[in-house]
């Protein structure tokens, strides 16, 4: 296929950038939810079982792996590219500017591995239930 124009390639960048990971706060809500229905099933162990306590524990490193790592990088990667008149186009951006946009991807890049395992254990303890 041919290689898509630079102005899509930054429409597309605009576009992500303007807003990055913006319900990633939405990622607090699901070991709440479920513990508040653990805490209500009349016939199983509550929340107090060693499983449920473990899932929650990795969905909540998740969270703040995101919060503290994956978002950040997110909004800085947006505030270099996206200005509010428009965007940058990534070959204009100086060296210092693109080493930093790169030193802020493999921040988010690495963060977001980690969520994604964080995230697969903590699955893996609420549908296997050890």
């Amino acid at each position: 296929p041919p290689a898509a124009p630079a102005g899509m390639m930054t429409e597309e960048l605009v576009r992500y950038f303007r807003r990055p990971a913006a319900l990633w706060w939405a990622l607090l809500a699901v070991p709440w939810l479920g513990l508040g229905a653990l805490a209500a099933d009349p016939h199983g162990g509550g929340v107090v079982q060693a499983w449920a306590l473990g899932a929650f524990a990795l969905w909540g490193g998740a969270a703040v792996v995101a919060g503290t790592r994956v978002v950040p990088a997110l909004r800085r990667i947006g505030s270099t590219l996206v200005r509010s008149a428009g965007a940058v186009e990534p070959g204009a951006l100086d060296g210092a500017a693109r080493a930093r946009v790169a030193r802020w991807g493999q921040v988010a890049s690495r963060g977001a591995a980690l969520c994604d395992v964080l995230f697969f254990l903590a699955l893996a303890l609420m549908i296997w239930q050890p």
